[in-house]
């Protein structure tokens, strides 16, 4: 039988996937977003990003302030992903 061959692309695709599953993004999340970035579709990547950022972030803040507004504002002040609180989703 023949051998594998890598190359560069493959193993930035691996990287990605690893660094999604550690971050918990479901094996359906991972699909969507691996298609949606190799089909270009910025948007919708943005927004898959975004929700998943608030799922991470946003309880945490509810811990730490004492209202959902106040933890809304902490939230958009962090300025953390910065490039995706453009994006609803």
């Amino acid at each position: 039988m023949g051998s594998w061959q890598y190359d560069e692309t493959d193993f930035e695709r691996l990287s990605l996937i690893m660094m999604l599953h550690d971050l918990d993004f479901t094996v359906e999340e991972i699909k969507k977003y691996m298609k949606l970035s190799l089909g270009k579709n910025e948007r919708e990547w943005l927004k898959l990003l975004n929700k998943k950022r608030k799922g991470i972030f946003h309880p945490f803040l509810l811990k730490i302030f004492p209202t959902q507004k106040d933890a809304e504002a902490a939230f958009v002040a962090s300025g953390v992903f910065a490039s995706l609180t453009s994006v609803t989703p």
